[in-house]
């Protein structure tokens, strides 16, 4: 689990204290992901988590992406989809990676 989000973001997504649960399904099948290293998880999600650059709503109804540019490599920002979890009263990390400027235009010019 992580600690709940800014209040701007519990703001924005419409929740109150909802703490973040990252599942080990979720972990493992992205440990496959070539581009995240094995042990950066904690810092992607944190860094996208608690000081996103955007927050945009998915097609989906109930899953947001949080967009942060961690560096200047052009394959530095990372994209992390978080799903709100009524049922559990949680936020539910459901997929995060890097992705480039091209990748994030996209997500946004599709918002």
């Amino acid at each position: 689990m992580f600690p709940e989000l800014n209040k701007e973001e519990q703001d924005l997504l419409g929740v109150k204290d909802y703490p973040v649960r990252l599942k080990k399904s979720i972990l493992e099948r992205n440990q496959k992901h070539n581009d995240v290293n094995h042990g950066d998880d904690n810092y992607i999600i944190g860094s996208a988590l608690y000081t996103p650059e955007n927050v945009i709503p998915a097609k989906t109804p109930g899953y947001y992406h949080f967009i942060k540019q961690v560096n200047d490599d052009k394959n530095s920002i990372v994209l992390l989809d978080v799903n709100i979890n009524e049922k559990d009263k949680c936020l539910d990390i459901v997929h995060y990676f890097y992705t480039n400027n091209k990748g994030k235009r996209r997500i946004e010019k599709n918002h």
